[in-house]
């Protein structure tokens, strides 16, 4: 399993919150059979959003979490690996979680990584590349120092890579720069998937899985929020469950054009709709009367949290032209059965025997 860009200590989404859902996400660390065949963690960067001061509340509660989790994760034999991300959220606050987590725990398989390297993992006999954000001072510099590890520990691939910056495919139309990797160098040294942190949307791009930030910390990513969970169905053949935060902090954004009719009506249906502590974003044209209307909305949902944004010229022309295109599915034995796997692994994963005997009884039911 890998989950990134954690971001505590971020200044709109509380420690608590973020705590209490990681705490969720893992049931509880109950006795309960969750996740049977969870081997590994890799947090893979970004734990903290920023360097905190000792005396910071949160910092309790973290310590609190993190006993409970690393418990857990002993008591199941988990390997716990933890990565660091941007120099500038995670500082050297890892160091501290290194000490108290050897200190604390010195039967638990973890270990902090600080640079670029490859290990093998006793627990599940892969061998896996990190590569930390900005470990070098550019992606070519990076990839440089990779192929010379390579050489160092004699190998020409390794079976995973835990990665945390950004590939091309993820930056869109937004122009590439000095410390932006490229696929296909490291799609070549890496034989089964390589999951990259950083980015806060998820994605996914041929092996290459982002699993994006695991919980919503700001607008423009209003998708799902969650972790990847891989599983070896057979022998070297390995399926990516993308496990949803259904707790997640909720941002959600309303753009209203001058030619939207009701536009007071149409945001109020939007706020009658959300938790406490949401984050609403009313995004209009300059001069529109809704713009003026954020501070009456803020006075009347004073457990929501407001902000206002122009809509740009070229931001309106795509915002009305854009249609999304219809995909069509063939509704099939295969995409049927598929679509109803995923549904229950995003659930409560299963173990690869149940996995493929209900896969096998679907087959059976629908033919």
């Amino acid at each position: 399993m890998t989950i990134s860009d954690v971001h505590l200590g971020h200044p709109l989404v509380s420690m608590t919150h973020i705590l209490q859902n990681l705490e969720r996400f893992f049931d509880g660390f109950t006795s309960a059979n969750t996740f049977p065949d969870l081997k590994v963690i890799f947090i893979a960067g970004d734990l903290w959003h920023q360097v905190l001061p000792l005396e910071h509340n949160g910092l309790t509660d973290f310590f609190v979490f993190w006993y409970k989790f690393c418990s857990w994760c002993q008591r199941k034999q988990i390997t716990l690996r933890l990565m660091k991300g941007t120099p500038s959220h995670d500082g050297t606050q890892g160091d501290i979680v290194e000490a108290y987590t050897v200190t604390t725990f010195p039967k638990l398989d973890f270990r902090y990584v600080r640079d670029l390297s490859i290990e093998v993992l006793d627990s599940v006999k892969l061998s896996v590349l990190y590569v930390p954000d900005e470990c070098r001072p550019t992606a070519e510099q990076i990839y440089e120092d990779t192929i010379a590890v390579f050489h160092q520990h004699q190998l020409q691939q390794v079976d995973i890579g835990i990665m945390h910056g950004m590939f091309h495919y993820q930056l869109g139309t937004i122009p590439s720069n000095h410390k932006v990797h490229t696929e296909a160098l490291y799609q070549a040294l890496v034989r089964r998937f390589i999951s990259i942190g950083h980015i806060h949307i998820a994605s996914r791009f041929e092996r290459i899985f982002a699993q994006g930030s695991f919980d919503r910390i700001s607008h423009g990513e209003e998708g799902d929020k969650g972790a990847y969970y891989f599983v070896e169905v057979e022998p070297d053949t390995w399926e990516p469950h993308f496990l949803i935060n259904r707790f997640a902090k909720c941002f959600k954004s309303i753009t209203i054009l001058n030619t939207t009719p009701n536009p007071m009506e149409k945001v109020e249906q939007l706020l009658l709709t959300l938790p406490d502590d949401s984050h609403v974003r009313i995004i209009a044209e300059e001069g529109h009367d809704i713009l003026r209307s954020v501070d009456f909305f803020a006075k009347k949902y004073p457990l929501l949290h407001f902000k206002r944004k122009l809509l740009k010229a070229k931001d309106k022309e795509a915002f009305v032209t854009a249609a999304p295109a219809y995909v069509a599915i063939v509704l099939t034995k295969e995409t049927l059965t598929q679509a109803i796997l995923d549904d229950i692994q995003s659930r409560q994963p299963l173990d690869s025997r149940d996995y493929h005997a209900l896969k096998d009884e679907l087959n059976h039911l629908h033919s």
